[in-house]
């Protein structure tokens, strides 16, 4: 036979379980009605805590609502010491309420400030502006090489130092010269390139076909940012290294602009996740306000109803 406390515990470990499937069932379907390719698809951390404080915010406002309306019907009863309690608890809420709703309301009005300048257009712009500089770079560059390549093409050099006098004179790391059937005739390179790097086939056939053409190829940690042009029997193709630090940098502005545009949708959750917990944490004090007029009330109130009932008790004649 299993007792009252045995049942009441198998009930609240029910509850915990039922409560820990529902956060977790929630979470699941935000993150998924969210979209895999955002970045809110990936931070089930984030909305399972936002999950947390709304369950902890409805169980505190189900404490509070309780508490109260039990005071309300032990005070319609005529309960002895039940005007007192009712008073206590009053008295210690408005006690409490004032200075915790008033914290609420300039904590969310600094929440949500804060918030919107984190996604502020100023924000939005200045990161645009450092990805438009960075791809606007890489667009020099191919233009370069291309104007380069027009000029090499025009006058060539005629000996091998005349060759690398013009590529040092024009800052490339990499110039050279075909002949329409995409025979290499003479090149210059800078002495940290490999002598066998040459540039991408596709991109000379392009230039072959008397096109101008660039493309950006992968090396080493780095790339290579190529270039040519093609007259009469003749094409020239330079190329200009970006090392690894400068392109990780260009990766890096490229990838917070992506990422701050992504986080915009966490806007609103971000709002809403700090709203909840002021709230919870206001609902708490209160919740305490309410615990503590009880306990005072009990310790008032009890002693006074032993007293009452042991002056009833003489007065009908038991003296034990």
């Amino acid at each position: 036979m299993i007792d009252e406390k045995e049942r009441r515990k198998r009930r609240r470990e029910f509850y915990i379980i039922l409560v820990a499937f529902f956060i977790v069932g929630i979470t699941f379907l935000e993150v998924h009605l969210r979209g895999a390719e955002s970045p809110v698809g990936s931070n089930i951390i984030f909305f399972t805590i936002l999950n947390v404080n709304l369950i902890l915010l409805l169980l505190l406002l189900f404490l509070v609502i309780r508490n109260l309306v039990k005071l309300m019907l032990e005070r319609r009863k005529g309960l002895l010491g039940s005007r007192l309690r009712t008073k206590l608890v009053m008295a210690f809420i408005l006690l409490s309420l004032v200075p915790a709703m008033l914290l609420f309301f300039i904590s969310a009005l600094f929440i949500t400030r804060s918030v919107e300048s984190w996604f502020s257009a100023q924000v939005e712009r200045s990161l645009q502006g450092a990805l438009e500089v960075a791809q606007l770079y890489y667009r020099d560059l191919a233009a370069d090489t291309v104007h380069w390549s027009r000029r090499i093409a025009t006058s060539p050099p005629s000996t091998r130092k005349g060759w690398e006098r013009r590529r040092a004179e024009y800052g490339l790391s990499w110039v050279g010269l075909f002949d329409t059937k995409g025979k290499l005739l003479q090149r210059a390179s800078s002495k940290d390139l490999p002598e066998d790097l040459m540039p991408p086939q596709d991109l000379a056939e392009e230039i072959l076909k008397g096109k101008e053409a660039t493309k950006v190829t992968p090396f080493r940690s780095g790339e290579m940012v190529w270039g040519g042009y093609g007259k009469g029997d003749r094409a020239a193709v330079a190329g200009y290294y970006v090392p690894e630090g400068v392109l990780s940098k260009m990766q890096d502005i490229s990838k917070a602009f992506l990422d701050y545009k992504r986080s915009q949708i966490l806007k609103r959750p971000i709002t809403l996740n700090y709203l909840l917990l002021l709230l919870t944490i206001t609902l708490l004090i209160i919740f305490s306000a309410i615990w503590f007029g009880l306990r005072l009330a009990k310790e008032i109130t009890v002693p006074v109803g032993r007293l009452v009932e042991g002056t009833r008790r003489v007065a009908e004649g038991d003296l034990d």
